[in-house]
């Protein structure tokens, strides 16, 4: 006899990557940390090209970002970075708001 139930998920933090993109440029990993399925910050953030780190990133709040780019001098190369974060943290939020993790 159960004496307990799992109501609700309140909080997570679930790891995603963007492996399953064939048009990726950059791998992409990070921790979402999730309250009532919404994406409220992420962690752990790593960018590799051909298995090189190439910056490492954390998202808090209302997007804001701190990036360390790791030997990328090139201007471009920082933008195609930042742009190729972006595009993943909206990817991972569309994730989440369409399939909602549940207990």
């Amino acid at each position: 006899m159960d004496k307990v139930k799992s109501v609700k998920l309140n909080s997570a933090n679930v790891k995603y990557d963007n492996s399953v993109d064939t048009e990726r440029v950059y791998d992409i990993e990070a921790n979402a940390n999730l309250n009532e399925n919404k994406v409220v910050s992420m962690d752990g953030g790593v960018v590799r090209l051909e298995g090189v780190q190439k910056a490492s990133f954390n998202m808090y709040g209302n997007h804001q970002q701190n990036i360390n780019y790791n030997n990328v001098e090139d201007v471009k190369d920082k933008c195609a970075i930042l742009m190729a974060i972006d595009a993943f943290i909206g990817d991972v939020e569309a994730a989440v708001e369409v399939s909602p993790l549940n207990i």
